[in-house]
């Protein structure tokens, strides 16, 4: 019974992100209720990590999305979106480390993959932190001052 709850509450958070452009928790819940889902905020949360839902840039803000819907966004406005939710970049050795908001790890890292720069070697993402693996310690700090001058918004 539990399981079949979940499912039916994880299919109507999708049919929700797909016919709203919804951009917080708390608008999903509201959301949801209307729907007859109650649910409260630690279950939301789990659901959409276990959705693999990630904020995708709109053109007024940002919005929930599947990974999958956002890939076609990211390539086109990768330094855009990487300036916009790197909040702090540091280096040590040959990794780069890239703080985000909640939920924003996933777009960051897509979007240095888009940008395919021959310095990097793969991103790693969790929920607010990108891991940038580089090929040598000089290569750590130029992506580093790189990302801090998109961050400036002088690309």
């Amino acid at each position: 019974m539990v399981m079949k709850a979940k499912a039916e509450r994880q299919q109507a958070i999708l049919k929700v992100v797909h016919g709203h452009a919804v951009s917080t928790q708390g608008e999903l819940k509201d959301l949801l209720k209307v729907q007859g889902h109650d649910v409260d905020q630690a279950t939301l949360s789990r659901d959409i990590k276990d959705l693999g839902l990630l904020k995708v840039p709109m053109e007024d803000g940002y919005r929930y999305a599947l990974l999958e819907e956002a890939n076609p966004v990211i390539p086109a406005k990768s330094a855009a979106l990487l300036g916009r939710f790197a909040k702090a970049i540091t280096h040590a050795g040959q990794l780069v480390v890239i703080r985000t908001d909640a939920g924003n790890a996933s777009p960051v890292a897509e979007a240095l993959d888009h940008l395919a720069w021959s310095e990097v070697v793969g991103t790693l993402a969790g929920d607010n932190t990108v891991f940038v693996a580089c090929r040598s310690v000089v290569a750590a700090r130029k992506i580093a001052g790189r990302i801090v001058q998109l961050r400036k918004g002088s690309a």
